[in-house]
């Protein structure tokens, strides 16, 4: 459950302050044949667009936010089967830059959260120089450098 407090609350450095408090609950989980057994249907389905932010940056998690020169925008729908796109597909960002002559690092982290196995933590990424202040930038893991395990530092 999400309330807004009312009054700005302080957060740590990074983070951008936030009238909203976030109380949750212990988790439960339920298997496919116990949804099943309970009636529950699936509703929607997959879709090509990943973000239109008619929610703003609700699904994504923002640290450095009025840190121009350097913050991190991150979302895990790129994990979400509902936004898998069909075999072959490339992913096409529409960037909008303040200026033109903007440098955007895209990272693709991949099975980072399985802290158990550090070697096998995979990082694509690209430095991609934005020309114009409305950009299409299509891409494919492929195109991106790629470094496994250690070899994390992205280097110009």
């Amino acid at each position: 459950m999400t309330y807004d407090t009312g009054t700005t609350l302080r957060m740590p450095r990074g983070y951008a302050e936030t009238p909203l408090l976030t109380i949750t609950s212990q988790c439960r989980q339920a298997f496919p044949n116990q949804l099943a057994e309970a009636g529950v249907k699936a509703v929607g389905g997959r879709q090509r667009l990943i973000e239109d932010f008619t929610h703003s940056w609700r699904d994504w998690s923002l640290v450095g936010v009025r840190h121009t020169a350097h913050w991190n925008y991150e979302t895990h729908k790129l994990n979400d089967p509902a936004f898998v796109g069909p075999r072959g597909a490339a992913l096409t960002l529409k960037i909008q830059t303040t200026a033109p002559a903007n440098t955007l690092a895209v990272v693709l982290d991949v099975d980072r959260w399985r802290g158990y196995d550090w070697d096998m933590h995979d990082r694509d990424y690209a430095l991609v120089r934005l020309r114009g202040a409305d950009v299409y930038w299509n891409f494919s893991r492929n195109s991106l450098d790629h470094h496994t395990g250690r070899e994390m530092a992205i280097t110009s």
